[in-house]
């Protein structure tokens, strides 16, 4: 219901933050499927439970030109969601006043890849077609990177991209370095200069190496959050 309603939404954000006193806003209902779903995701949304893709986009090779057309539509932005999550951050703003930092929180670019294609597939396509996943991270990027620029224009204070396919062991470091973090850089340059925060999870069980992950990781510019524990 929130989620449909940006001024209920608002008024609840609103309302927990002045009762705990926090300084940072970000809205979570909904935030993961927003750009699943204008990329051509089909949504199931259950009364009681979060929003489910019940069908992907990219459910086979030839799929892949209509998700390259989809994320260069001109009307993109305003499909699904997409409406609803603008208007809440527009809300959000002007409701605050700037009395806290409101942070966007759009998806990363392979997460939205696994989720238009589905995990199987992509880990497939890898290993027998990276060329063709590359074209779907790609896509996802300039849908990613649209948004950022739409909630940047809005006024939004930084960016968080959420993401959770985008951990280990789901990838291996070197598949996350070929097929996330250059898209990813993209993303976070294109809506510089605002602060923008990614995360990985899973480090912990690359054991000693996790370090040098990171420090590769360092080529994006920007703040990186991560759990070590087990």
């Amino acid at each position: 219901e929130a989620a449909a309603d940006p001024e209920k939404h608002s008024n609840a954000i609103v309302k927990f933050v002045e009762e705990f006193d926090f300084d940072t806003l970000f809205p979570g209902i909904e935030t993961t499927i927003i750009e699943a779903e204008a990329l051509g995701c089909q949504i199931d949304r259950p009364e009681d439970s979060n929003p489910q893709i019940k069908e992907h986009a990219v459910k086979t090779k030839a799929d892949v030109d209509k998700l390259e057309e989809a994320a260069d539509a001109d009307d993109l932005l305003s499909r699904g969601h997409y409406p609803q999550r603008f208007e809440l951050f527009k809300l959000l703003l002007e409701k605050t006043g700037g009395q806290y930092a409101i942070i966007a929180t759009p998806m990363q670019p392979l997460p939205v890849a696994v989720q238009v294609c589905g995990y199987t597939n992509i880990v497939k396509w890898m290993e027998t077609d990276p060329f063709l996943v590359h074209r779907i991270v790609e896509a996802t990027t300039k849908a990613c990177i649209r948004a950022g620029l739409a909630y940047k224009e809005l006024g939004v204070h930084g960016i968080t991209s959420i993401a959770a396919w985008n951990s280990v062991p789901y990838f291996s470091p070197d598949q996350l370095w070929e097929f996330d973090t250059p898209y990813l850089a993209r993303m976070i340059q294109a809506l510089s200069p605002l602060p923008f925060i990614h995360y990985y999870w899973g480090l912990r069980l690359l054991g000693d190496d996790w370090k040098h992950f990171l420090v590769r990781q360092m080529s994006t510019g920007t703040f990186l959050m991560t759990n070590l524990e087990p």
